[in-house]
């Protein structure tokens, strides 16, 4: 790689590291880093000349990074220890890395398709979830997500798991997974996102190596099956947002912009479709962001008018205040949302809605609103 800004990137957004509280989510945020090149036909070397710069540079910042992909590029115990050594100021996650095991499995199965997932638990008590989603054609999705009864309890009465063997839920994701290689079609966008550290689980959860599944593919990123809304699910969801919208700014601020220009690209986050054009980071940072933190973020803005901060801390925050969203981020998933609105106002920033100091310009004010409008309305 001759041109080092990526790597510069990296250790900029790094400052996250002391704010994460677990090593789960410490590892999920190295796994996104390694994502930034892996449409690359040589991202293993990619892997290895980041390791090697950031070791070189030796700040705490940056050794902090080797240690976040540590687990996933599969570094080992000595340079783990040498690394945490050399640190003067080492955050409490940094003692857990690469201590993920296995708790239990399960299976929700939807006629030919059914998603499996496994739960792990690192040795600072965190834990996390690994999902897949699966058919006869392959693995169709991979997703990194809370622990197994932080999920259930969010799902509710929605889904009714089958607990399975650990190791045979593991074997069917990596059966999946092969099925999808040898397919010749490019992997779905949450596999791409999330293979370096859903490999190094499914490694976990069978005890060998899974190298054949370092395999990329470059070119444009499949559609993501089975991971969208049921159609009417999303038009219920859709109409309740824009419901909620037009309450909170009114019929006419919502109406005032109907005649606005809504330029190329800025409806891109809503849809796997207009997202694919994107990097990795920009996709998966479009992607976490769902009804109530656009809601929450756009109704504060536009209410505070002109000149609002359009900050990523802002942003959240105007979720977590937004009297007519009743979700908030929790306190340790700010980092990741924070990182998320990062990237969505880069590309208010290239259209006018958002000026150089990441202020809301007199457009953003009118478009802003309508931008929802349109990926909302059927």
């Amino acid at each position: 790689m001759t041109d080092q800004g990526v790597f510069d990137d990296v250790v900029a957004a790094a400052g996250v590291l002391r704010d994460l509280v677990d090593v789960g989510r410490v590892e999920a945020w190295g796994s996104s880093v390694l994502s930034v090149w892996r449409e690359d036909d040589a991202a293993d070397e990619l892997d290895g000349e980041l390791i090697e710069w950031l070791l070189c540079r030796g700040d705490d910042r940056a050794l902090l990074v080797v240690l976040a992909v540590a687990d996933a590029l599969g570094l080992g115990d000595e340079t783990v220890g040498a690394t945490r050594d050399r640190l003067t100021d080492a955050p409490g996650w940094v003692h857990h890395i690469g201590t993920a095991a296995v708790t239990r499995a399960w299976q929700v199965a939807d006629g030919l398709e059914r998603s499996v997932g496994i739960g792990f638990v690192h040795g600072d008590g965190s834990e996390l979830s690994l999902l897949g989603d699966l058919d006869d054609h392959g693995l169709h999705s991979l997703v990194v997500a809370p622990g197994p009864d932080e999920l259930f309890a969010e799902a509710e009465d929605l889904v009714a798991p089958t607990r399975l063997d650990p190791v045979a839920a593991a074997e069917a994701l990596v059966e999946g997974w092969h099925r999808t290689l040898a397919s010749g079609q490019p992997l779905p966008e949450s596999v791409l996102v999330n293979q370096s550290i859903g490999r190094r689980r499914l490694e976990v959860a069978l005890g060998r190596r899974l190298d054949e599944l370092r395999e990329v593919r470059t070119g444009a990123v499949g559609d993501e099956v089975g991971d969208e809304l049921d159609p009417d699910v999303r038009a219920e969801l859709d109409a309740w947002a824009l419901s909620t919208l037009t309450f909170a700014l009114g019929p006419a601020v919502v109406a005032a912009g109907s005649a606005a220009v809504i330029a190329d690209g800025l409806l891109d986050p809503f849809t796997p479709a207009g997202r694919a054009a994107y990097p990795a980071e920009e996709r998966e940072a479009f992607a976490a962001l769902e009804w109530a933190d656009w809601l929450g973020a756009v109704i504060g803005v536009v209410r505070a008018g002109t000149g609002a901060d359009l900050s990523s801390a802002a942003l959240v925050d105007q979720v977590n205040r937004c009297p007519e969203v009743t979700s908030t981020v929790p306190k340790q998933d700010r980092p990741y949302y924070e990182w998320a609105w990062q990237h969505v106002v880069a590309l208010w920033q290239r259209h006018g809605l958002a000026d150089a100091e990441r202020q809301l310009t007199d457009e953003g004010v009118i478009v802003l609103p309508q931008i929802l409008v349109r990926a909302w309305t059927h």
